[in-house]
């Protein structure tokens, strides 16, 4: 029987699109097996079906399409899925009572795989389908739904998605580092195998621009991982008397390596190729320029559970020959709600990190301020080769996929010169709002605004614009 070819059967004396419906099922056989690229090819295939059940069928497939088609899919699939929705919901509620394989049930059915396999932003909600679909208890295209809402992580339900590709823009603005655009593209399941890539692009108003490019394998004994950035910079550099000094930084780096995973563990490890170069001046000064080549390895580790825990350095040798060392330590997690992807309603995050390194150029220096750590402080006004961070968040939905936040960002900057505690010590506090759109671990955008009380009584503030969670 070949796909589309109406079947003249059944109870009510209906007429089913059999092999569509069956196409449709084997496609979900494949996503559980992990075989997602099979299952996207069947679900397509079928789309623009006529008949009496098309309605029911466009649903279930354009439901199964949406949240792997991206944040664009909308575009193409979401207008014809509300016509057939809204279609299929006054064939299916205008006869409740209707006995199974008729077209009321089938579009029944399809309501029920809505609340299965869309985002619970979209209005789906998979706890209300067992009692939709009583009345249908006994027939298999029913049970099978009841069963994957009652468990949906069990083998024979219908799995989650892993997530969908981004593209978007967004505004980036901070203190000291001027206001910009970018262009972000990040697709966590490429070719629906689990590759990942990233590309990012951006431009601000100092006349900087940064490129970015990173992709790694699906997570596995032995996986590649690989990263190239360029940029070129230009900020502020702060002295010992809090006079600022323009500085123009150009770097390039490529970066290759493989990575291993062990349940909650990821090692990973490679090598590094950078060049650097910058120069720093004040008007009534030349300027002081340094950098050049270096290569070394790198390595991480991460362990993801409760606590979310990062450990990560790098050596480099530069082009003169002197040597110069990274480290960086950092623990996250939520402290109070049910984990970072678990319902918003109500979330406290916390983070702590340190960097430690040699006395290396200025602009590798580990700093705070700027859109993450600090914030409403200057990017990089405070640098050091040693800093100890801590940092706390409380999100709030406010309204479906508009969000507030409440932090307290703490940093410690030391030289190791000799000094009071109190001068290294700086603190920041302050509240914004986020909008966080499907995939949530991929597409949210905030708005900050921080102050920074210091110990002589003088208070700045700033606002940030970025693209992702501070942390």
């Amino acid at each position: 029987m070949e796909p589309g070819e109406p079947v003249a059967d059944h109870a009510g004396g209906s007429t089913v699109l059999e092999a569509d419906v069956e196409q449709i099922e084997r496609g979900d056989a494949a996503w559980v097996r992990g075989e997602r690229a099979l299952a996207v090819r069947n679900w397509r295939g079928l789309l623009g079906r006529t008949g009496s059940v098309a309605d029911a069928v466009d649903v279930m497939l354009r439901v199964r399409l949406l949240p792997v088609s991206g944040n664009l899919g909308p575009l193409w699939l979401e207008r014809p899925l509300d016509n057939a929705m809204g279609r299929c919901a006054d064939l299916a509620y205008g006869d409740p009572g209707a006995g199974p394989d008729t077209p009321a049930a089938w579009c029944r059915v399809a309501m029920a795989d809505y609340d299965l396999w869309m985002p619970t932003i979209a209005g789906a909600d998979p706890t209300r389908v067992p009692a939709d679909l009583a009345t249908l208890a006994g027939w298999a295209p029913a049970d099978q739904r009841i069963a994957a809402a009652a468990g949906r992580a069990a083998a024979s339900g219908l799995n989650p998605f892993p997530g969908s590709w981004v593209l978007g823009w967004g505004l980036s603005v901070a203190p000291g580092s001027g206001a910009g655009v970018g262009l972000h593209f990040m697709h966590p399941d490429l070719g629906f195998r689990g590759d990942r890539l990233g590309l990012d692009g951006a431009v601000d108003t100092l006349g900087g621009f940064a490129l970015g490019a990173s992709f790694s394998q699906r997570p596995s004994h032995l996986a590649l991982v690989a990263r190239a950035t360029g940029a070129n910079l230009r900020g502020a550099v702060w002295g010992d008397d809090d006079a600022a000094a323009v500085y123009a930084w150009q770097t390039a780096q490529v970066a290759a390596g493989f990575s291993s995973t062990l349940g909650r563990l990821v090692l990973a490890g490679g090598g590094e190729g950078r060049w650097d170069h910058a120069s720093v001046g004040l008007i009534d000064r030349p300027p002081n320029t340094g950098g050049g080549f270096a290569l070394g390895p790198w390595a991480s580790l991460r362990w993801s559970g409760p606590l979310d825990v990062r450990v990560g350095g790098e050596v480099n040798g530069t082009q003169a020959g002197a040597g110069f060392a990274l480290g960086s330590a950092s623990v996250r997690g939520a402290i109070v709600g049910r984990g970072e992807h678990a319902d918003r309603a109500g979330q406290a995050v916390a983070r702590v990190l340190g960097e430690v390194s040699t006395d290396g150029p200025f602009f590798r220096l580990p700093s705070a301020g700027g859109s993450t750590l600090l914030r409403g402080a200057p990017s990089g006004r405070f640098r050091g080769p040693l800093l100890a961070g801590a940092q706390v968040e409380y999100r709030h939905v406010i309204y479906g996929p508009v969000g507030g936040v409440a932090f307290v960002d703490g940093a410690w900057v030391s030289d190791r010169a000799p000094s009071p505690f109190r001068d290294d010590a700086h603190v920041s506090f302050g509240a914004g709002v986020r909008l966080v759109l499907p995939p949530a671990d991929l597409n949210t955008t905030r708005i900050d605004v921080g102050v920074v009380p210091a110990f002589d009584g003088t208070v700045t503030w700033g606002v940030v614009v970025a693209w992702g969670e501070a942390f």
